[in-house]
């Protein structure tokens, strides 16, 4: 995985988490408890924040085998 310091570079990115380590075998998403990280991002309005959000969680690349 890599692409978190792209990520956070995003304005009105707050936080960016990735759990999950080259090799990890990750579950299927049943519940929050399953997510592999998170990001956090705010912004004037929703629709702001959501922007922010969408563009930073296009920057993440999780390659699997």
């Amino acid at each position: 995985m890599d692409g978190r310091r792209a990520a956070l570079r995003v304005p009105g990115v707050l936080d960016v988490q990735i759990e999950a380590k080259v090799g990890d075998q990750v579950p299927e998403l049943l519940s929050s408890a399953h997510r592999s990280g998170h990001l956090l991002a705010w912004g004037a309005t929703p629709t702001d924040a959501e922007s922010a959000a969408r563009k930073a969680a296009g920057e993440i690349r999780i390659t699997a085998g």
